[in-house]
């Protein structure tokens, strides 16, 4: 029995009920009734003002007579209730009974006993859904997010619990609940850990350390803690400890930090001095004038605080509007859920303790850096007094230009740069940063003293006036900051999001520039990408000589940056486009800027798409990289959901935009970010009627037809949601000319992609091949190649691909060269004719970088390590691992690229470990590569490329005799084969044959003699199974050993297979897998 003993009276875990006499919750009658119960059991003892009552009864919706119907409701409550549970006092009302009395505090009180009965009549105290009978407001979301924290509290302890009493599968599902619910939660992945390692899952194990740590770097740009590492590593060294009930806590890490940009010059005395000051205070405040290097200084001691283990949350509130939006911001930081905060960052009406709340968050030592204080002061002196009373390991380090008038606070005034002529930390600064700009810069000792007085030794306008030098001598700068010293020294309080100083000094450039190149600033603002020359005069309007002395002056006051890579461009500094919007809307002219980018960014893509569709990818990959940026910001501004505030010629900017952008993205692999905006495009466009489609000319209808096409091409596998695919495919069907099919390549890709039948697509893909049109031709014999390879006719395959190479060097079209050449290389590759295929892998992977396919190129150099491996060129192999891994070692952590790059570089370590006679990396790397892939991919529906790699992690444990740490993989091949001949029904024979040899192989090493294994094996030969990597050209060539039986049995079931097609190979697959693994 529990050693605490609970009998609720109010039951909030659930319907709103009271207990009756015989302690039964009956629920109470009337939302009115049951919104101020809630109310006030949220904080029982607590006297709440009869206007927070109102508030949290009716909310914006008040009766007429408001305390009138206050009373009316406190009068239906009380007969339910004990005597004198409610009692009036001079403000309010108040509940008198104990906290164990509300389920909710009866359930922690259960959870503090901790012992299994404890824990168990806690989750009995769930009835059902908190707060689905308190309507949908902030008041139900405040009781439902209670509910749902003590919940995971609950799992928590029974998880913990359970893996100390040893019921590691109980320990699991409460883990696995808790993990689901909070993918960030160290402590419950931890838990699962362990459970897993309890139940010898070691592989799944590490597919959850890896699902982590890119869950961890994605969202909070960190690393998993010291302790879940360690874990980590103890279980990839088959050192598993023995799973304990310790709470893993999530470790030290530091949130928002930025890497030091250049030394901090002569502050480390003040470095010192605050460090101290927090040795000894929980409230330190950073103050000084903006430009004094607050902000570095904060980030400073971020960093040396978090060397210490100690958790640093840094939380940048420049940008922030108002004291609002403060609680949002460091909420955001702090992982403290955002369900209590509303739309725009304001926060709702809060009936939960803000302590009980952060407290979840700040439970290690911890600091917290609020940086910018001074535009919100009263709000951030509020939460910082929350933060330090929310737990007593919470110190506070503020930046400001005014103190946070709080007792608990030290002020530490932060001095100016000292001054002196001889040498010290402010001309230090100015000499270095005027020498890096210009290197023959004057810089005469005394006159540069005198330049940093007159800055009152700010670092930010010491630097900003070092950038002068650039056209100006140090005398001229420092004649230039005497005359306008007052502006400088601005006591202008309205700009909170940006230095005063620094607005101050950019005022001035502006100041000098005529009225011409005044508003060639605030229009050339908003390139987040940088411009050419072309961009800024399609904005401007301006041309020749007039465009070029506006540039001119705008580069010399250093407004604008110059740099030069095969083109010249300019590129503001963030701060100077802010400055420039506005300007801009002061103005008014904001409209008419975007409707000028909007026609730019349409003709330039126009442009482009003519090269990059017919073969010339080189010069239009480059362009689109430059202005990549530029477009999609063009792109977002036309996708409005505003349809009002959309640019004027929206709708052909979409069009001719996201056609240009998605073939950069899907060049580059970056095939997420087509399948991310292809939705939103489709979904935005208008309708277009057979009339639009007539209207249109060739080219405009072609370029229609290229949206749709990648858009809707990258929505096939989604099956969450059919209907932008739906909508493309109409609309692509309605700009489709049937009649011109065998004229125009963009006509005859439409029409296989409108077939209504694979048969239908086979007729139309025939017929293209003994089309006029070269390019149409060309298009036929490449897909005709990509078929047959998928069929497993790689004979067939490889002549196509011989073929689609020849008409790609005729027309000098470089992708598809690469692609071909790429072709080529993956049939002698699967073949494993390695020697053969490296040579036209190389020659890929050169097109590929040279046509800026990064990705693809990057998975290429995988597939050229691997087929120097299998060709015995070990030396050639080695060196070219060094290129593709980038200086990545088994040691480190997983490396950070592509799933498909990423563990291809870890299977390339794999198999050079196994070459090299070392077992114990070779069996870790396979481990890891198959856990990566587990985690990181989404099985079955994934590039086939994922399949051939967990292919080969799975057959590199067999062949390294373990089996066991394969069966997560062969887990996920499983579903792949019935993704691949349950769902689609268009089944890549080839990668089935690979899945074949592996689950083969599996099966017979786990039964020692099986024919089911060795049919599998036999039939992954007759389906042409991939061999690209030598694990599985050794598997292959050992599974009669590894079946286990003699050769006469052998040869039988070999014979038996030998006449089979591959459609019957494929169905006999199919049979044995449902047999032997169902």
């Amino acid at each position: 029995m529990p050693t605490v003993q609970v009998a609720p009276i109010i039951g909030l875990l659930g319907p709103v009920s009271i207990a009756d006499e015989n302690g039964q919750m009956r629920p109470v009658p009337g939302i009115r009734a049951r919104r101020l119960l809630a109310v006030l059991a949220l904080t029982p003892g607590s006297q709440r003002s009869q206007s927070a009552l109102i508030d949290g009864v009716w909310g914006e919706k008040l009766p007429r007579s408001p305390q009138s119907a206050l009373h009316t409701q406190i009068s239906r409550l009380r007969p339910l209730l004990p005597d004198g549970a409610i009692e009036a006092g001079p403000l309010g009302y108040r509940l008198t009974l104990g906290p164990d009395a509300i389920d909710v505090f009866a359930a922690q009180s259960l959870l503090a006993d901790g012992s299994a009965e404890a824990l168990g009549a806690a989750a009995a105290l769930w009835r059902g859904e908190p707060g689905d009978d308190l309507g949908d407001d902030e008041l139900a979301s405040s009781v439902r997010q209670s509910a749902a924290r003590l919940h995971d509290d609950l799992d928590d302890h029974r998880s913990r619990k359970a893996l100390s009493d040893g019921d590691f599968d109980a320990a699991r599902a409460f883990a696995q609940a808790r993990c689901d619910a909070d993918p960030l939660d160290e402590s419950a992945h931890a838990t699962l850990i362990r459970a897993l390692s309890g139940l010898g899952r070691e592989p799944e194990a590490l597919a959850v350390f890896a699902r982590l740590r890119r869950t961890l770097s994605a969202e909070l740009g960190a690393d998993p803690g010291p302790e879940i590492t360690a874990l980590h590593q103890q279980i990839l060294t088959r050192d598993t400890p023995a799973p304990t009930a310790g709470t893993a806590r999530p470790q030290p890490r530091a949130v928002g930090l930025s890497a030091e940009p250049n030394t901090l010059l002569g502050r480390d005395l003040d470095v010192q001095n605050i460090c101290d000051l927090l040795k000894t205070s929980r409230v330190v405040t950073v103050q000084g004038p903006g430009g004094a290097g607050k902000t570095r200084i904060a980030n400073r001691i971020g960093h040396l605080v978090a060397d210490e283990d100690v958790r640093v949350y840094f939380v940048e509130l420049a940008s922030v509007r108002g004291g609002d939006d403060v609680l949002a911001v460091v909420a955001a930081t702090l992982g403290v859920g955002e369900s209590d905060v509303s739309v725009g960052g304001r926060p709702k009406t809060v009936f939960t303790d803000l302590r009980t709340r952060l407290a979840d968050a700040l439970t290690a030592d911890t600091l917290v850096v609020l940086d910018n204080c001074e535009h919100v002061i009263d709000a951030a002196a509020t939460l910082t007094a929350d933060l330090i009373a929310a737990a007593d390991t919470v110190r506070v380090l503020t930046t400001s230009r005014s103190p946070l008038a709080l007792t608990a606070e030290s002020v530490y005034e932060l001095p100016p740069l000292p001054i002196d002529e001889s040498g010290s930390a402010a001309t230090d600064l100015f000499n270095a940063r005027a020498h890096a700009i210009r290197p023959g810069v004057v810089t005469e000792p005394a006159l540069v003293a005198r330049l940093c007085r007159a800055l009152d030794g700010l670092p930010l306008a010491i630097e900003l006036a070092a950038a002068r030098v650039r056209t100006m001598s140090v005398q001229e700068i420092y004649d230039g900051l005497s005359a306008r010293f007052v502006l400088l020294r601005s006591g202008d309080r309205s700009s909170p999001t940006r230095h005063r100083t620094l607005h101050a000094v950019i005022e001035w450039s502006w100041a000098l520039l005529d009225d011409s190149a005044q508003a060639a600033l605030a229009q050339l603002c908003r390139f987040p990408g940088g411009f050419s020359r072309e961009a800024a005069a399609a904005v401007t309007g301006l041309s020749g000589p007039a465009l070029d002395d506006d540039l001119e002056a705008l580069v010399n006051q250093s407004l604008l940056g110059v740099t030069e890579s095969g083109t010249v461009r300019y590129r503001m500094l963030e701060t100077v486009r802010e400055f420039g919007e506005e300007k801009l809307t002061a103005a008014g002219t904001g409209e008419r800027v975007d409707a000028a980018m909007t026609r730019w960014a349409t003709e330039y893509t126009r442009r482009l798409l003519g090269p990059f569709l017919s073969g010339r990818q080189a010069a239009s990959m480059a362009a689109l990289g430059r202005d990549s940026d530029n477009l999609v910001w063009v792109l977002r501004r036309c996708l409005d959901p505003d349809r009002e505030r959309r640019p004027a010629g929206w709708t052909e900017a979409v069009v001719n935009i996201f056609a240009a952008v998605a073939g950069f993205w899907a060049v580059r692999g970056l095939h997420a970010e087509v399948g991310v905006w292809g939705p939103r495009v489709i979904n935005a466009l208008p309708l277009i009627t057979p009339e639009d489609a007539a209207a249109m000319d060739d080219t405009q209808r072609e370029t229609w037809q290229v949206m749709y096409v990648f858009a809707g091409s990258h929505l096939l596998f989604a099956a969450d949601d059919l209907w932008p695919l739906a909508r493309a495919r109409a609309r692509l069907r309605t700009l489709h000319r049937p009649d011109l099919f065998l004229e125009s390549p963009l006509d005859f890709v439409s029409s296989i992609a409108l077939a209504r039948s694979p048969t239908a697509a086979m007729r139309v893909l025939v017929a293209g091949r003994g089309s006029s049109n070269p390019l149409v031709g060309a298009v036929a014999v490449t897909l005709s190649s990509n078929l047959r390879e998928n069929l497993g006719d790689l004979d067939g395959a490889m002549r196509d691909a011989l073929l689609t190479r020849d008409l790609a060097d005729a027309r000098d079209d470089q992708w598809s060269t690469a692609v071909a050449q790429l072709e080529i290389a993956s049939i002698l590759g699967q073949s494993g004719d390695y020697e053969s295929a490296v040579q036209y892998y190389r020659h890929a992977v050169k097109i590929l970088s040279e046509v800026g396919a990064d990705q693809d190129s990057r998975q290429t150099m995988g597939y050229v390590v691997a087929a120097l491996i299998g060709a015995g060129r070990l030396d050639e192999a080695r060196r070219a691992f060094a290129e593709f891994a980038r200086g990545w070692q088994p040691v480190d952590p997983d490396p950070r690229e592509q799933p498909e790059v990423s563990s291809g570089i870890m299977l390339c370590a794999a198999e050079l470990a196994h070459e090299g006679g070392d077992n114990v990396l070779e069996v870790e790397m396979f481990t890891r590569a198959a856990a990566y892939l587990i985690a990181e991919l989404s099985f079955p529906r994934q590039d086939p490329a994922g399949c051939l790699a967990l292919c080969a992690a799975v057959a590199g444990l067999v062949r390294a005799g373990e089996v066991d740490a394969a069966t997560p993989g062969v887990e996920r091949l499983l579903e792949y084969l019935d993704y691949m001949f349950g769902r689609t029904g268009a089944a890549d024979i080839p990668q089935a044959g690979s899945a074949a040899l592996c689950l083969g192989a599996v099966l017979s090493v786990r039964q020692r003699v099986s024919e089911d294994g060795a049919r599998l094996m036999l039939l992954s030969r007759r389906l042409r199974g991939r061999r690209d990597y030598p694990a599985m050209r050794d598997l292959d060539r050992d599974s009669r050993r590894l079946s286990g039986l003699t050769d006469v049995a052998w040869e039988q079931i070999s014979e038996s297979v030998a006449p089979l097609s591959r459609r019957q190979a494929a169905v006999q697959l199919v049979e044995i897998t449902q047999r032997a693994f169902r």
